[in-house]
C-alpha cells in the first residue's frame, strides 16, 4: 500500500479498543478479514476507566480488570479461535481520557492501525466534541478506521 508520500506504508499489527456492548464488537469481523487477508496478528484492548458509566449503549460497562480479561478471553475464542493471531491486553490503571489513551496503546503495543465502531452520537455533542474515534485519529500517529 502507498502511502500519501510515495512511500511505502504496510499494516504489520492491528489493535481493537473494545468497551463490553455489541456496537464496539461489530468491528471485530472486518478485523477478522483484514488480519486473515494481512497476515497480521491483532491485540484486542479494554481500558479501565475511572469513574465508569454503569452501562454503555444500554449494556453493561466492564468496570475491572478481571471482568475485562474474561470478555477478551471470551471475544478471542468466538471470534479468532481458528483465524489470525490475537493477544488481549487490559490497561487495568485506571484512566481519564479514553481516546488519548487507546492512541497511547496503539503506539506502546506497536500497533499501526486502530480498527473500532463510532458510537453513533448525534447532534450538537458531536459536532462540539466528536466521536471517540475522531478524537483517536486526531491524537495518534497510527491510522485509524
Amino acid at each position: 500500500m502507498k502511502h500519501s508520500k510515495g512511500t511505502e506504508f504496510r499494516i504489520r499489527h492491528l489493535i481493537v479498543p473494545l468497551d463490553g456492548s455489541r456496537l464496539a464488537e461489530a468491528a471485530l469481523p472486518i478485523t477478522r478479514q483484514l488480519a486473515q487477508k494481512l497476515s497480521v496478528p491483532v491485540t484486542l484492548v479494554h481500558l479501565i476507566e475511572r469513574n465508569p458509566p454503569h452501562q454503555v449503549h444500554g449494556q453493561h460497562h466492564l468496570s475491572n480488570a478481571e471482568e475485562a480479561e474474561r470478555y477478551l478471553t471470551e471475544l478471542s475464542r468466538r471470534f479468532f479461535s481458528d483465524g489470525p493471531r490475537v493477544a488481549q491486553h487490559v490497561h487495568a490503571t485506571e484512566i481519564t481520557d479514553v481516546p488519548r489513551a487507546i492512541a497511547e496503546h496503539a503506539t506502546e503495543l506497536g500497533s499501526d492501525l486502530v480498527v473500532m465502531c463510532t458510537h453513533g452520537q448525534i447532534g450538537l455533542r458531536k459536532l462540539l466534541f466528536g466521536s471517540i474515534a475522531q478524537k483517536v485519529a486526531v491524537s495518534s500517529a497510527v491510522r485509524c478506521c
